[in-house]
């Protein structure tokens, strides 16, 4: 089964400074299958989506393409 974590990061932009952001980490068996970072600054939408991703249990190969759906759509 694939377990979605939060992967959180500190990222420097000239224009912005310093900021976290936040991304997901995919997992099975313990070992890090998928990662995608810097997805939202915003981490109750991250983890909103890391919630509904494990209920649902999501496959890992549509781990990508949800997660473009969810930066188009703007909602979980």
């Amino acid at each position: 089964m694939i377990k979605y974590e939060l992967l959180a990061q500190c990222k420097y932009d000239n224009a912005y400074g310093e900021y976290v952001t936040y991304g997901i980490i995919a997992s099975e068996n313990g070992d890090i299958i998928r990662v995608i970072e810097d997805i939202s600054t915003e981490i109750g939408r991250i983890t909103a989506l890391i919630q509904q991703f494990n209920r649902e249990q999501l496959c890992a190969e549509h781990l990508d393409e949800a997660v473009e759906c969810f930066l188009y759509d703007f909602k979980v």
